[in-house]
């Protein structure tokens, strides 16, 4: 299944819109981070190439003394939009609550698709791991978080530390032996598989279907290449019979009940419980897609809030949980 001219069109209209969005809310506190004890070092490469979009930037607090927990974070933006350019605020916000973040810009679509942009992921976490300490960094506590797209890559690249799949490309990350200590997909599109289920049973706008259809399709055109177990869809493998080789770490999956994807949020949240996975789920009442990342949002503190309570429960040890079987 493939998108109309005019669904694509659209999507890319929608698509600079969410960017045009996410820029206005980093705007609106413009003055604000300069004054936070912050300091970024921009455009470092990680893949040893001079491809424009194989690079991080670092944030770091200058107020705290390392080693420092560390967030590998990964913005969306439907696997074609979005950069570290425009989501500079998360970053920021999860510096301020005392990480060094790797904030990874990856190669996007059209020009690719998958796995590229999860290879480009999985690269990133790799130089991260070998890398980050000459930051204040500590390898050994790394958290992998994203949203939308971005929840779908960090979700993945989860998986492929957990999960010794069958693709030459995932079983070399894998033998990397990089396990973090905590995931945060939030508001994610965990499954680009069957995208007409978000719809199957609630209302929902032309314009929400043809953006969904062209993020999915943008990002695998054709569903009959993906394997069984692909990390395309990396719900399907936290659901699956499919044991880990390595536990599941405990995650935070933040969703919202104005997000048509919020769907993914719930099933991942019930998947992970029936692992005896420690998550937390919260879905907050009314915002749209992506509201943590607009600090107009009225739940935008709240939602943030109870991220720094998670990262603190889980960077303190009071977190437990039962290994994923």
């Amino acid at each position: 299944m493939k998108p109309t001219i005019r669904g694509r069109l659209l999507a890319s209209q929608l698509n600079a819109t969410m960017e045009a969005v996410v820029h206005a809310a980093a705007l609106m506190r413009r003055r604000k981070p300069l004054r936070w004890p912050i300091e970024r070092v921009r455009n470092i490469n990680f893949a040893g190439s001079d491809h424009p979009e194989q690079h991080v930037d670092i944030y770091y607090p200058t107020d705290r003394e390392g080693p420092l927990p560390v967030v590998l974070y990964i913005h969306g933006g439907g696997f074609g939009t979005g950069s570290t350019n425009t989501h500079w605020l998360v970053a920021c916000e999860y510096a301020r609550l005392g990480h060094i973040v790797v904030n990874v810009s990856y190669r996007r679509t059209p020009h690719v698709r998958y796995p590229d942009p999860l290879r480009d992921v999985m690269a990133a976490a790799i130089w991260t791991r070998d890398n980050v300490e000459r930051f204040g960094g500590d390898p050994a506590r790394l958290v992998f978080a994203g949203e939308s797209a971005g929840g779908n890559l960090s979700l993945a690249l989860t998986c492929a530390s957990c999960y010794e799949l069958p693709e030459m490309w995932a079983r070399s990350y894998f033998s990397e032996g990089i396990v973090p200590i905590a995931a945060m997909p939030a508001c994610g599109i965990l499954q680009v598989s069957d995208v007409e289920r978000y719809w199957a049973h609630r209302r929902s706008t032309w314009p929400e279907r043809s953006l969904i259809r062209a993020t999915a399709r943008g990002y695998v055109p054709d569903e009959r290449t993906l394997c069984r177990h692909s990390l395309a869809d990396p719900l399907l493998i936290i659901e699956s019979e499919l044991s880990p080789e390595r536990p599941l770490p405990p995650m935070f999956a933040l969703g919202s009940t104005g997000d048509p994807l919020v769907d993914d949020t719930r099933r991942l949240a019930d998947a992970l419980r029936r692992r005896g996975v420690y998550v937390e789920a919260p879905v907050f009442d009314g915002p749209g897609h992506g509201f943590h990342l607009m600090t107009w949002e009225r739940d935008y503190k709240a939602a943030w809030a109870q991220k720094g309570e998670f990262l603190a429960r889980v960077e303190s040890g009071s977190v437990t949980h039962e290994p994923a079987n």
